[in-house]
């Protein structure tokens, strides 16, 4: 979990603060902070929850069929204000009931007293299931475990939401009630404009609790931008690399331009004297040159195009690769290279003839 010594830079929009319940004695009081956390003017929305956003998996399968006909869904578990406080938009059916928990042998498997009786499925869950999510709340699901079946009322329907990197399409998951000494961690929904005033007031009432438990938090928004940052350095690894090789590949253009017109001056000196402007000197270069850089383009092209398809296959929303982006390379490509040989040539071009030709 995300932990950070003071707020980031903040917006003005609401965020998600999610406290991490790292200690027995942080997870037995957990409710307890939730219900003061409610009092202050900051926390718009508190909820207890087993995780952020996932917490594990469940087969399901509807009641009416067996087994056989199981899913796998993601769950989180959470009380009654989860989908508010994640902004989740209910399509069918209402959110799950409050229930009583009254179990406190955690060393039991969950099923058979933490559970609620009552579960929202995303429209996705329900499709899967083979449920009409539209007439899903009502009909029931089951979850077979250690031999037990356990039976599940479908109450309400969310719409599909992301609680993956978009690497990932928007699978099944499910939400349930569970024990508040199950849970690891409280998400709160917070007036960003108000974020240190925020902390705060929670890290106060942490102390309050758990003087024993260090204070832990972070923002929902900073765990789902964690799942990019391997993208993001190998992006920065990519511009590094990319203006290493256009450096080393002009100053090899300039060191050849370099060459041909100390070979070539003789021919620049007639060439000026015969009335050659500086603009036919300057592309007479340009040609041999630019015709190379575009047969090199032509040559990488498919592999450029393999790579990077390749690469975003690992997304399941991507952009798709036009052919605007190879013409915007080419053209690039192109202007750095004439910018490089008319550095040299136009100096070569502008100078006195007489010279040259006294040379030779």
């Amino acid at each position: 979990m995300l932990i950070s010594e003071t707020p980031k830079k903040i917006a003005s929009k609401d965020q998600q603060l999610v406290l991490t319940l790292n200690s027995g004695a942080s997870q037995k009081n957990s409710a307890l902070l939730a219900d003061q956390l409610r009092k202050n003017a900051n926390f718009k929305s508190v909820t207890d929850a087993a995780a952020p956003l996932v917490s594990g998996d469940m087969n399901l399968y509807p009641a009416d069929k067996t087994i056989n006909d199981k899913q796998i869904v993601f769950l989180d578990f959470a009380d009654t204000n989860y989908i508010q406080t994640l902004g989740l938009q209910l399509v069918a059916g209402s959110n799950f009931g409050h229930e009583e928990f009254t179990n406190t042998n955690m060393h039991e498997d969950m099923e058979l007293h933490d559970f609620g009786k009552q579960i929202v499925l995303n429209e996705e869950a329900a499709r899967l299931l083979g449920f009409d999510p539209a007439t899903a709340p009502g009909k029931y699901v089951s979850h077979l475990h250690n031999g037990l079946v356990y039976t599940y009322r479908i109450v309400g329907i969310v719409k599909n939401y992301h609680y993956f990197s978009l690497r990932a399409g928007i699978g099944p998951c499910a939400i349930m009630g569970v024990n508040p000494l199950r849970c690891s961690t409280i998400v709160a929904k917070i007036d960003g404009r108000h974020a240190a005033a925020a902390i705060q007031f929670a890290s106060a009432k942490w102390k309050g609790l758990n003087p024993d438990t260090p204070f832990s938090y972070g923002f929902l928004d900073q765990i789902f931008q964690s799942d990019y940052d391997q993208d993001k350095r190998t992006q920065q690894m990519s511009s590094i690399f990319t203006f290493i090789a256009i450096f080393i590949s002009c100053l090899g253009l300039l060191g050849l331009v370099t060459y041909s017109v100390t070979q070539k001056a003789r021919e620049i000196g007639i060439r000026k004297v015969v009335g050659a402007s500086v603009s036919n000197i300057v592309m007479l270069f340009s040609k041999q040159y630019l015709k190379l850089i575009l047969i090199a383009n032509i040559i990488a092209w498919p592999l450029a195009w393999y790579l990077m398809n390749k690469w975003l296959q690992d997304f399941s929303y991507r952009a798709q690769i036009s052919w605007w982006m190879f013409a915007v390379s080419l053209s690039a490509g192109i202007l750095i290279a004439f910018a490089t040989i008319a550095f040299k040539t136009i100096k070569a071009a502008n100078g006195n003839p007489v010279v040259s030709l006294r040379a030779e």
